[in-house]
């Protein structure tokens, strides 16, 4: 059984003429009429009823039609599914994303605009650590990671920065620091810090400790495995003091205060992975679309001023 058949037959059950079906068909009519044989004695039993005035469903026709156009309905979503697939315009994403990438408006606004120009994606969002995205990326387990990583970590995949924004001190309402306009890190010298787990990203870890090291003061490390908004509560409680990317501050948060930083920290660097054995025309969309929203996507929301 072929589908040119089904298409066939669904012409002649729906003119119920073998004239009108060929020429919608654009064929002539004795190879229309072949293939119907061809089918019927293919399935065991008379779809048409044929006289030389009429053609009508025989009963066993009545039931094969539905069947007939649902197989080819299916068949043209399989062709059109594949064929949005090709374009980069179907099919499932799978993003992964470092929490501080949804901050500050920009990735959040460019997702919603991706999805929105292309209706027939299904988007599927994980936050994930930069380490376990690699994993996963290798894998095969998802498309795209949003990262914060150093390049020697992301060996077999590809990596492209796309945006750097410099740390900033959240402090409790209250603390000896929050009079400063700008706080040089001389001064969080045996501070309580809450800081990320070195195995989340060991590179960056190494990179904030050297900083203050460099700079002659040693904080005290309070490690937490959290998410940056859990961390602010505990800087809101007077737990300690913590480091957030600058676009993580567009929202204030009650009982916590935000001062610029002076000193040699790194930049928080984001960067887009994929890899590229798995390398779809839809990761290349939104890669592409990732890389080129800096200078064209949405502006993260205003920042707060430095100021209680």
């Amino acid at each position: 059984m072929e589908l040119r058949q089904l298409r066939h037959f669904v012409a002649v059950a729906e003119e119920l003429h073998f004239g009108r079906a060929a020429q919608r068909l654009n064929i002539s009519q004795p190879p229309l009429s072949q293939s119907i044989r061809r089918l019927e004695d293919e399935l065991g039993a008379p779809l048409l009823a044929r006289t030389s005035r009429s053609v009508t469903l025989t009963p066993e026709g009545g039931v094969f039609l539905p069947e007939a156009r649902a197989i080819l309905a299916r068949a043209d979503h399989a062709a059109r599914a594949v064929g949005l697939m090709a374009r980069g315009d179907g099919g499932m994403l799978r993003i992964g994303l470092v929490g501080p990438a949804l901050e500050g408006g920009r990735l959040p606004c460019l997702i919603r605009a991706f999805c929105q120009e292309s209706p027939q994606v299904r988007v599927q969002l994980d936050q994930l650590n930069s380490m376990e995205q690699l994993a996963m990326l290798r894998e095969g387990r998802l498309d795209v990671g949003v990262v914060r990583l150093f390049q020697k970590h992301a060996k077999g995949l590809v990596v492209r920065h796309y945006a750097s924004e410099p740390y900033v001190l959240a402090l409790p309402e209250g603390h000896r620091l929050a009079a400063r306009a700008v706080v040089p890190l001389a001064d969080l010298d045996g501070e309580p810090l809450l800081i990320f787990q070195r195995h989340a990203n060991p590179q960056l870890y190494d990179a904030i400790v050297g900083a203050f090291s460099e700079a002659g003061v040693c904080p005290d490390l309070l490690h937490v495995s959290l998410v940056k908004h859990t961390t602010t509560a505990l800087v809101a409680a007077g737990l300690g003091v913590t480091l957030l990317p600058r676009g993580m501050v567009s929202v204030p948060r009650a009982g916590v205060h935000i001062r610029p930083l002076e000193g040699r920290l790194p930049l928080v660097t984001f960067s887009v992975a994929w890899n590229p054995e798995n390398e779809t025309p839809l990761v290349r969309r939104f890669v592409e679309a990732v890389l080129t929203s800096h200078a064209e996507g949405c502006a993260p929301g205003p920042r707060p001023s430095p100021g209680p």
